[in-house]
C-alpha cells in the first residue's frame, strides 16, 4: 500500500501521549486560525464566510488573539476581521430597533406581547433569530473534517500488521473518536480498534484503583506510581477527548479560582503523573513533563 505525507503525520502522532486524532484535530484547527490571520484577513469572501458564524467560537477567537499577540505583538489582523463582524451585527440591531421601540405597552398589550414572545413572533424574538449565527465556527468545522479524514486513513491502514503494531504502541483513540471510527469501520478494523481499547482500559482501571486506594489514610505511605498519578487525567481524556490547547489557561476550574490564576496553573499535572507545580530538580523549566529550554 502506498503512503503519503499525511499517513506519516498519523504515524508520528502515535508516538505522542493521548489520542492521536485529537492531536491532529488540534493542529488542524490551530493551522486554520493561523492561515486566516496570516493570509485571509483582507479577503472579503473569507470574511463573509466567517461572518456567517459571527467569527470564531469563544475558544478559537481567543486563540486568534493570543496567536497574533505572540507572533506580531499587535491586534491589527484581529481588528480588521472583527470590525467586519461587529459592523454586521450593529447593522442588524439598527434595522430592528424601530420595531422594538414601537412595541405596545398597555396591560392587555403586554399580555399579548408575552404570549407572542412565547411563540417567538415578537420583534425581539425575530431579532434574536436574526442574531443567531448562520453557520458553526469554521475552525471547529475544519477540526471535524480533519478528524473524519484521519479516522478514515487510520481504518484503511489497519490492514497492515506493521501499522497495527504502531497503533497498539500509542495511547489509542479517545472514546468520542473511537465511537466515530467504529461507525465507519468494517468488522476487521473494528475488532482491532476494540481490542486495543480494551487493552488500554484494562491497564487504566487498576491504575485508577491504585490512585484512589493510596489516598486512603492507611495506605498513604505506599509509593505512588507515575501511572497511578496520571490515571485520573488519562481517564478524563479517554472519556471526553484530549483537553483543548490553552483551556487550562483560559477556563476557570470548579474551585473558584480565576481563569489563568496561579492557583489554577499550579495544580496542573502532566500525563505522566509529574506535578508541574513542583520545581524541576535539574533547575530547568518543564512542559508536558519534559525539560524545555528557555
Amino acid at each position: 500500500m502506498e503512503h503519503d505525507i499525511l499517513d506519516v503525520f498519523l504515524r508520528v502522532a502515535f508516538r505522542e501521549p493521548g489520542c492521536p486524532v485529537c492531536r491532529l484535530v488540534r493542529h488542524a484547527e490551530s493551522r486554520y486560525v493561523f492561515q486566516v490571520l496570516y493570509e485571509y484577513v483582507n479577503d472579503g469572501e473569507v470574511r463573509a464566510v466567517l461572518a456567517a458564524s459571527h467569527g470564531f467560537c469563544r475558544r478559537h477567537a481567543w486563540e486568534l488573539v493570543q496567536l497574533e499577540m505572540a507572533d506580531w505583538g499587535t491586534g491589527m489582523g484581529t481588528a480588521i476581521l472583527y470590525e467586519d463582524f461587529v459592523g454586521r451585527v450593529l447593522a442588524t440591531l439598527r434595522d430592528h430597533l424601530p420595531s422594538l421601540s414601537a412595541s405596545p405597552q398597555s396591560r392587555t398589550e403586554r399580555f399579548h406581547r408575552a404570549w407572542a414572545k412565547f411563540r417567538r413572533s415578537l420583534p425581539a424574538g425575530r431579532l434574536a433569530e436574526k442574531l443567531r449565527p448562520l453557520a458553526p465556527c469554521r475552525a471547529c468545522q475544519r477540526g471535524e473534517m480533519n478528524a473524519q479524514y484521519n479516522l478514515e486513513r487510520l481504518i484503511r491502514n489497519l490492514a497492515e500488521p506493521e501499522f497495527v503494531e504502531r497503533y497498539r504502541e500509542s495511547d489509542g483513540l479517545c472514546l468520542p473518536h473511537l465511537r466515530q471510527a467504529l461507525a465507519m469501520a468494517d468488522d476487521r478494523a473494528a475488532s482491532v480498534l476494540v481490542a486495543v481499547a480494551i487493552e488500554k482500559l484494562e491497564a487504566l482501571l487498576p491504575a485508577l484503583g491504585g490512585y484512589i486506594r493510596k489516598h486512603a489514610w492507611e495506605f498513604r505511605a505506599e509509593p505512588k506510581l507515575p501511572e497511578e498519578q496520571s490515571s485520573w487525567i488519562r481517564a478524563v481524556a479517554f472519556m471526553a477527548g484530549e483537553v483543548p490547547d490553552g483551556l487550562e489557561e483560559s477556563e476557570g476550574g470548579n474551585n473558584g479560582s480565576q481563569p489563568g490564576s496561579k492557583e489554577q496553573r499550579d495544580h496542573r499535572f502532566a500525563r505522566d503523573g509529574t506535578d508541574l507545580s513542583k520545581p524541576d530538580p535539574s533547575g530547568g523549566a518543564k512542559r508536558d513533563g519534559h525539560p524545555v529550554s528557555e
